[in-house]
């Protein structure tokens, strides 16, 4: 959970959480303003899934977080990355 709001204040308290796949809400709860959250999520089919994020306090709704992902069987493409910031785990 964000630690600070979008303009940059000190949040406290709890917070609302949604996380959604492919537009439909799968996983939402409450958590403490700063504290790592961890949703276990399933997509039910192939593809790509979009995943997005929001948080959510008494003045209002932050802005979503999202991100991508195949899902299903393939053999990727030999590849040279070295971006830490490639790899299939997702911190939103």
């Amino acid at each position: 959970m964000p630690s600070a709001s979008f303009g940059g204040e000190k949040l406290t308290g709890s917070l609302t959480y949604s996380v959604k796949l492919n537009g439909t809400e799968v996983s939402s709860g409450t958590a403490e303003a700063g504290s790592e959250v961890h949703a276990d999520i399933n997509a039910e089919k192939e593809g790509v899934a979009k995943i997005t994020v929001t948080a959510t306090n008494e003045k209002g709704e932050s802005p979503k977080a999202h991100t991508a992902v195949f899902v299903g069987f393939d053999t990727p493409a030999k590849t040279d990355v070295t971006d830490p910031a490639a790899t299939c785990l997702y911190r939103l």
